[in-house]
């Protein structure tokens, strides 16, 4: 999507299909996340807990919590 100023519009997904086995990296200028309506103020530098949830290809789901750094605040 373009907006009219010629930018690129982020695209929002609710799931990100990832390869078996190779490292997949999130990152600013690729495919990244961006954290919305948060329930506490965070600055650049914070550490906030981030939990994603996998699913198999078999259906399995499983859950991991990390602690990710907050960064590209203005």
């Amino acid at each position: 999507m373009v907006s009219e100023d010629f930018k690129i519009a982020p695209k929002v997904v609710t799931a990100l299909p990832l390869p078996a086995n190779p490292v997949v990296r999130l990152a600013y200028r690729g495919s990244h996340l961006r954290l919305v309506d948060l329930t506490r103020t965070v600055n650049n530098g914070d550490t906030v807990p981030l939990t994603l949830t996998f699913k198999s290809a078999s259906g399995e789901v499983v859950r991991k919590t990390i602690a990710v750094q907050v960064r590209g605040l203005s």
